[in-house]
């Protein structure tokens, strides 16, 4: 892409998207305007990581323009394990900062800058681990590292001594010329030639002095001089956008700013820009020479097959470990292992052991191993590794895939040589534990998550930018909604935007896709045989060394590398199944073992159960539309379950496939020839299609009618289905001619096979995996069992499961409304964490109540049992006291069982909170009290069936409050009650009548009228 000029310069000090909300270019675009400039290299210097590394290589190298990767670290004043705030004050430099002072010092006395460029590949590692020892040993406000970690890791590394803010500038701006010279001294005792001064200059008006003793230092050390652009963005039109992204980082507008950059021209300048700086030309000079001091990084960015390590017995290697398993395993599932099991598992032994993937396999199966030794729900399995054997026979996965009819060749296919992915879904609640597991086993070192970038979406880009520029709220909203909605999971961008093309929409171009977060996939873990600090970036969230690895490349980056990605993911009816399992072991004292195969899957009231569509808590089977399709189409066998999984979807719904089924499956007439793709090709095919009534529903079966059809094998038929499924049209038209050549071999027509192929195509663009809708179809019959036979104790796990999500919720709690199962209201000293099963219905779980959560459960359940109210007061926990938590208790009928009058305590809570606090406080300084009186509330027998459902609606999303309660003043109503009262009648307003009975007289008044009522009550003297 050079446009034929050579531009004597390279910039060496180069912030991208990666330096969140702060650097605004993309590092394609940097790497296209260096090479349309005619610039030889460039780099990338992130503040304190090198998550962009990898991208910033390949940019650069597709452009023909050299790669320099770096870093802008963060550096601790003094020792990295140091956590307090520096002050280097001119008065005494070693000061520590008090809160309010300005210690000179960026961060507030936390750390300054230094700019590390890798010469080599050694040089590029150890960047990355000190970018990981920032995370480990230096995290205060910002990963640091120190001078001290820095010599360790020089080799390879070239540092300049950084922008105003590093330690050097820093110490001349105050005046510490004495302090600046021993660290240059330092540093170039470190590096040698490998240091240099940089300059820069902006227009900022402190630069020209900086710059001047800056020079000065470095002729008193005989040091080079470098100079740099501190570039933000990519050109100078850039500098717009780049200010409305510090406001977006700031929370702050355009208008008024929180922080701005000052100066100017902090983007990707040429030669002749930057000759027109006040900088020495030698300075512009030497980047050329630091460009030629860098080697290239291809060595670290090499993809090279990286599995965990595996210990093996003394003299084995890794396929005769992994063929011990296998026939461990698969006489520990069969007992008498068949010949046709044997045979399977050595073919696909030999295939794995070919393609050299046993070091993939034996770790996951000791995962797997230990985490169900540890009780950890594992499923069943996931995507196309359960049509594995070997998976199996590891106990990877609980599907046989020769009873199930899985195709191995689905899943690793000796023909084209790619990682095997498998999916391991784990109990949601329970993930964090078992990457925790993962982390013990194999090392800290050699486990991490992988990260994952938030980028700025169209509908946030207008938001943002009509905010900055001074826009309300409303207005964002307007011109968010000039967008389409979203379409099968995938965002509006702003090409599709239907609004005025005004500044708001030009500025929100700008801002479209930016790196706005850093956050974690939800389930790629990926594991090294070595420590993976030397291969790639890490970062650690906080600098909690209790928290795992996160690396700074994405899933893909990762896997360019070699490295093995394992899937983790968290399935929360997984936990579910195993709550209700737990409850039935411990009620009826046995196990109960949930099938695993089709046959075993038989249980009728299960299928009524599906038929019917309540299949709301079901796994898979709970949305509308597929309740609808199960009522017409009727299982009755495992397979019409793994089928609806699979047509459920828009490609087959669009084909109305998914109908076509039920009408098939409906005739009840067995195989019809009118099914036949082709007369010709019926017989042959029946035995592939028969089970799904001549219609192809899976993959698998695509496989199945090649090899028969064209006589190939599995291996070679998953060549044309992935480029069938791909829209491969170049592979699909190349291979066309062999497909005919070989089904004519087998005896076909070509008009047989042309229809044929008719049918196969469209099909493979919305396929779904057998063995995928198989292991997931084991999942929805075991939960479409567990609430078809044992109900209360079924639908109690489900509710817990959504305790605390109020988007679920009221769904599951209307379906045991539904079911005819009496759910139990929340008791203080009974009710669990979640929803608990009883012999009269459903306990209400105390974490369920909206405000409340399970700290407070766990702090109150630690003093239980309370006697009474004044217990209660006494001894329950702070978390339990507050106001929001009390009126939560109060309000959802929990202190019931303390005390019937809920309403009384309702209006005393914030009174008896703060008494408590008060209490709390006086015991904690040893003061006692002459006398203590009981906390309690005054009895009115003031109740209302209303205003206790709208509490029940408010915090248990139901009602559980069934019978009319009259209101019944015995005493004086405080002013708090009056109005609870009018306020109560005004919101229920309509003929009919409340009735009112104040001792021995009863009133009955329109609940409208409330004057009438205030004059009735006022007449008898009761109201204060």
């Amino acid at each position: 892409m050079n446009n034929g000029t050579h531009d004597e310069f390279a910039h060496l000090h180069v912030h991208d998207d990666k330096s969140l909300l702060d650097g605004q270019g993309k590092p394609r675009s940097y790497a296209e305007r260096a090479a349309l400039l005619g610039q030889p290299a460039l780099a990338v210097t992130n503040h304190g990581n090198l998550h962009t590394a990898m991208e910033h290589w390949k940019s650069c190298n597709s452009v023909g323009v050299k790669p320099i990767i770096g870093c802008e670290f963060y550096v601790a004043p003094g020792e990295a394990e140091n956590k307090t705030r520096a002050d280097w004050g001119p008065g005494d430099p070693d000061r520590v900062a008090e809160d309010g002072d300005n210690p000179g010092i960026g961060g507030r006395g936390a750390y300054t800058h230094l700019t590390v460029l890798a010469q080599n590949s050694a040089g590029l590692r150890n960047l990355y681990r000190l970018q990981a020892g920032a995370y480990d040993r230096g995290f205060y406000s910002k990963p640091r590292i120190d001078d001290s970690a820095l010599a360790e890791h020089s080799e390879g590394l070239i540092v300049l001594s950084g922008c105003a803010g590093s330690a050097i500038s820093t110490r001349l701006r105050l005046g510490q010329q004495h302090q600046a010279s021993v660290l240059a001294d330092h540093y170039k005792q470190v590096f040698g030639e490998r240091f240099l001064i940089e300059v820069m200059h902006h227009g900022i008006p402190f630069e020209d002095a900086l710059n001047r003793d800056l020079l000065g230092l470095a002729s008193r050390h005989s040091l080079k001089v470098v100079a740099t652009n501190d570039s933000h963005y990519c050109d100078p039109h850039d500098s717009f956008v780049h200010s409305a992204l510090l406001c977006v980082q700031t929370q702050s507008t355009l208008a008024k700013p929180v922080f701005q950059f000052s100066g100017s021209g902090y983007h990707i300048a040429s030669r002749a820009e930057m000759e027109a700086k006040p900088l020495p030309v030698e300075a512009l000079d030497n980047t050329l020479m630091i460009v030629e001091m860098v080697e290239s990084y291809d060595s670290v960015f090499e993809r090279k097959l990286r599995f965990p390590a595996v210990e093996l017995p003394d003299g084995w290697d890794e396929a005769e470990a992994l063929w011990a398993l296998i026939e461990e395993g698969l006489e520990s599932r069969l007992g008498e292992v068949p010949s046709d099991y044997w045979d399977q598992g050595r073919y696909e032994h030999k295939v794995i052991c070919d393609m050299g993937y046993a070091p993939y396999f034996i770790p996951l199966h000791y995962i797997i191993k230990e985490a169900k030794k540890r009780g950890i729900p594992i499923g069943p399995g996931r995507g196309s590794a359960g049509g594995s054997l070997v998976a199996y026979a590891l106990g990877i996965t609980d599907l046989d895939p020769i009873v199930h009819r899985l195709i191995f060749e689905r899943f690793l296919n000796p023909e084209r040589k790619s990682l095997p992915d498998i999916d391991i879904d784990v109990d949601e609640s329970r993930r964090d534990e078992f990457i925790q597991m993962v982390r013990e086993m194999y090392g800290d070192e050699f486990v991490a998550q992988i990260c994952t970038y938030g980028t700025i979406g169209a509908k946030n880009a207008l938001k943002d930018a009509n905010r900055v520029l001074g826009g309300t709220n409303e207005k964002g909203l307007w011109y968010s909604s000039q967008l389409p909605p979203a379409k099968f999971g995938r965002s509006p961008s702003l090409k599709e935007y239907t609004g005025p093309k005004d500044e708001v929409y030009e500025l929100a171009t700008g801002l479209e896709g930016t790196t706005r977060n850093e956050g974690i996939h939800a389930a790629a873990v990926v594991m090294s045989p070595v420590p993976l600090r030397d291969l790639l970036p890490l970062r650690r969230p906080g600098g909690d060394s209790s928290e795992p690895w996160v690396t700074g490349f994405d899933m893909h980056e990762v896997e360019s590398l070699g490295l093995v990605k394992m899937d983790f993911l968290g399935l929360r009816n997984l936990g579910i199944i195993d709550e209700c399992l737990r409850v039935l072991t411990v009620r009826g004292g046995e196990q109960l073992l949930l099938p695993c195969l089709p046959d075993e899957c038989n249980d009728r009231a299960t299928y009524e159960l599906l038929s019917s569509g309540f299949t709301l808590g079901v796994f898979q089977l709970d949305s509308p539309g597929m309740r609808g399709l199960l009522r017409q189409l009727k299982p009755s066998r495992f397979d019409d379950i793994s089928a609806v999984l699979a047509l459920y979807r828009p490609g087959p719904m669009g084909a109305n496939a998914h109908t076509e089924y039920a009408r098939r499956k409906g005739s009840n007439a067995g195989w019809k020839s009118e099914w036949a793709i082709h007369a010709e090709l019926e017989e042959a095919l029946k035995p592939a299609l028969a089970q799904s009534y001549g219609l192809i529903v899976w993959q698998e079966q695509v496989l199945e009618v090649l090899k028969i059809v064209c006589g190939w094998s599995y291996a070679e038929a998953a060549l044309l289905f992935d480029a069938m499924r791909k829209k491969n049209h170049a592979k699909m038209e190349a291979t066309k001619p062999e497909y005919f050549a070989s089904g004519k071999s087998q005896g076909y027509s070509e008009e047989a096979l042309g229809e044929l192929w008719g049918v196969l195509v469209p099909f493979a663009d919305y396929s779904f995996n057998r063995a995928h809708s198989a292991g997931y179809g084991l999942v929805a019959y075991w939960t479409a069992y567990l609430k078809a036979n044992y109900p209360v104790e079924y639908m109690s796990a489900v509710l817990s499961s959504v305790a605390e999500d109020p988007d679920k919720l009221p769904g599951y709690l209307e379906e045991v409304n539904r079911m005819g199962i009496p759910l139990l209201p929340p008791d203080i000293n009974h009710s669990g964490v979640g929803f608990s099963p009883g012999p009269k219905g459903i306990h209400y779980g105390i974490s369920a109540i909206k405000g409340v959560g399970e700290a407070v459960f766990n702090a109150v359940a630690s003093k239980r049992p309370f006697s009474d109210l004044d217990d209660f007061f006494r001894r329950a926990p702070a978390k339990a006291l507050n106001t929001g938590s009390l009126g939560a208790l109060i309000a959802s009928g929990t202190l019931d069982g303390l005390t019937p009058y809920r309403e009384e305590l309702w209006f005393a809570r914030e009174a008896l909170s703060g008494r408590a606090t008060r209490d709390r406080q006086e015991r904690r300084n040893g003061q006692k009290p002459l006398y203590r009186i009981a906390y309690g509330v005054g009895n009115s027998n003031l109740k209302s069936t209303e205003q206790r459902q709208e509490w029940e609606r408010t915090y248990l999303s139901t009602v559980l409050t069934r019978s009319r309660v009259d209101l019944i003043p015995t005493r004086a109503l405080t002013e708090d009650e009056l109005y609870w009262l009018r306020d109560l009648l005004l919101r229920n307003p309509g003929d009919h009548e409340i009735q009112l009975v104040i001792g021995r007289v009863r009133l009955d008044l329109p609940s409208a009228n409330w004057p009438v009522v205030q004059q009735a009550v006022a007449n008898l003297g009761v109201f204060q």
